[in-house]
């Protein structure tokens, strides 16, 4: 599809290039999950680069060094996806130029309950609106270019 407002409006992500410096959008991993590609072990792939370097912090990525995997290991997983829903947003905000409106969507939050009741993950996106910027914060986890 390419259909920004089904993307944006409906399905909660946006429909542009660049799209992986913004979050960790869930339809991502959905992708690549369902295509037999998942997770390893970090005891198999420490996040870490060919030369051993990593953030001081131990958490981070860092842009020294070469980043590789092992041929071996680019087409294993440890777990397997069963079942994936993408819900729709339970909140969207639309603006006239002027002014915004936010709309809560109750349905959507009853779809996210019933997930959690019926035992199965569930996870939520937070998009920054950059039109409306914040100061710049100290703060590691948000990218102060995307607000992301």
């Amino acid at each position: 599809l390419n259909d920004p407002t089904l993307a944006e409006d409906l399905l909660g992500y946006p429909l542009e290039n660049a799209t992986y410096n913004r979050s960790g959008y869930s339809t991502y991993a959905t992708s690549l999950f369902s295509s037999g590609i998942g997770p390893v072990l970090e005891s198999d792939a420490p996040y870490q680069n060919d030369e051993g370097i990593v953030d001081p912090s131990g958490v981070f990525w860092t842009d020294q060094g070469t980043w590789s995997l092992a041929e071996s290991l680019r087409g294993t997983s440890v777990a397997a996806l069963e079942e994936s829903f993408i819900l729709p947003s339970p909140a969207t905000l639309t603006s006239d130029g002027t002014s915004y409106t936010y709309t809560y969507n109750e349905l959507a939050t009853t779809a996210m309950k019933e997930q959690i009741l019926a035992g199965r993950a569930l996870a939520i996106s937070f998009h920054g609106d950059q039109s409306m910027p914040a100061p710049v914060s100290a703060n590691a986890y948000i990218n102060p270019d995307t607000c992301a």
